[in-house]
């Protein structure tokens, strides 16, 4: 009797320490969760409540005590995998940056840059304003509270210690991720980059009819001005197609797992 409830301390503690490792690693790159502003200590204290929640319902996940050396190596595996969902959730937000990026390309605004703690680096005006505006609707469709959900439904499908870090599908689903990037950050630039577009050809038509216009310094005002009025008009529509790509960030969240999973 004293043996199996020694046995059931010693696996409670592994597994505690194991749900801990993938929560910590989650929060330390996970959108809302590692922003600078979050207190390192917050983070800390809330990972170890979270994964104290979690442990009665995976108390008997290993069925045995491991040693040492084999839990420091599983526990190496969590934080890889907590980084790695993190850091695909994180992605979704780096689209609406990149999108920013090609706006004021466009626009003519790419060398008026901002420092931009967060992402630890200079940033355009227009990529800071995207972040700050997907942000806020990622809280107003309360996605922290999905990123929570999908951090304790990731035990349910990808159980401790049966990750394969190193898959076959792995490099596909980076494939099929940054695919998606690419796209999403071009369809949310598309419609500056069509009415410069059509700005510039209105500006070389004026060039060729009054060659005495300079048409340099009129273009720099006249497209700032005609991308700052796309954008205001095409903020609703924006919005829209922000929530419906921060949406999908937790389809590609499961199927990194499935991938993992092996």
């Amino acid at each position: 009797m004293l043996n199996e409830l020694f046995t059931t301390v010693i696996i409670s503690i592994n597994v505690f320490l194991l749900i801990l490792s993938r929560v910590t690693g989650f929060f330390l790159s996970a959108p809302f969760f590692s922003r600078t502003n979050f207190p390192s200590v917050l983070k800390m204290g809330f990972s170890i409540i979270v994964s104290y929640i979690i442990l009665p319902f995976m108390v008997f996940e290993l069925g045995r005590p491991v040693g040492t050396a084999e839990l420091i190596f599983l526990g190496l595996k969590e934080i890889v995998i907590g980084i790695g969902l993190g850091y695909v959730a994180q992605m979704f937000f780096a689209i609406f940056v990149s999108a920013g990026a090609l706006m004021d390309v466009q626009i003519g605004l790419s060398m008026s840059q901002v420092n931009d703690v967060e992402l630890g680096g200079q940033v355009t005006i227009t990529s800071r304003l995207m972040d700050i505006f997907a942000f806020l609707i990622f809280l107003y469709i309360d996605g922290h509270h999905y990123l929570m959900r999908s951090l304790i439904n990731s035990f349910s499908v990808l159980p401790l210690g049966q990750s394969q870090v190193i898959n076959g599908s792995f490099l596909e689903f980076i494939g099929k991720l940054m695919e998606y990037f690419f796209i999403s950050a071009i369809t949310v630039s598309i419609p500056i980059m069509i009415s410069i577009f059509l700005g510039n050809i209105l500006l070389a038509f004026m060039a060729k009819i009054m060659p005495q216009m300079n048409v340099f310094i009129v273009g720099m005002p006249f497209k700032i001005f005609m991308g700052l009025a796309v954008f205001i008009i095409s903020i609703p529509f924006m919005a829209d197609l922000i929530r419906k790509m921060l949406m999908e960030m937790y389809k590609y969240l499961f199927w990194f797992l499935n991938i993992i999973k092996g």
